[in-house]
């Protein structure tokens, strides 16, 4: 039930965004392969699930090629603190999603989990990127 809850409000949030151009708003942007994939879920959990990791997995992809940038532009001891926290960040990751699935069980288990899953792949995103800015113009270490 809380899984659906958390799901109805994401997709709510998207469908308002979209907004009409008849009421003078911006053109919708075209949907994401995540909003397409949980319109065709049609509310059913372990469809919605599939597409929150299919979404993750694409944020994986994303944090990956942000990690490797940064870990040409690292040097020590930055760059073993870099290794150290994304290792520490799966692990958190994997223990407190997993935790969601354990705690829920049944169909809703994986919904949650894997709603953790993204959520927490987009803030490490958006924390990398974040030291991507930071270090972006220097020369690539040695």
């Amino acid at each position: 039930m809380i899984a659906r809850v958390l799901c109805m409000a994401l997709l709510a949030v998207v469908v308002s965004a979209s907004g009409a151009t008849a009421q003078g708003r911006k053109p919708a942007k075209p949907k994401t392969a995540y909003e397409i994939c949980i319109e065709k879920a049609r509310m059913v959990d372990r469809a919605m699930a599939i597409c929150g990791n299919e979404e993750t997995a694409r944020r994986d992809r994303q944090v990956n090629a942000v990690y490797k940038q940064l870990l040409a532009k690292s040097e020590e001891p930055a760059k073993s603190f870099l290794v150290k926290s994304q290792r520490d960040y799966l692990a958190f990751r994997e223990s407190r999603c997993d935790y969601f699935a354990a705690e829920w069980g049944g169909t809703e288990a994986y919904l949650l989990a894997s709603d953790c899953s993204s959520r927490m792949t987009e803030e490490r995103l958006k924390e990398l990127n974040e030291f991507w800015e930071i270090v972006r113009d220097r020369e690539p270490a040695r």
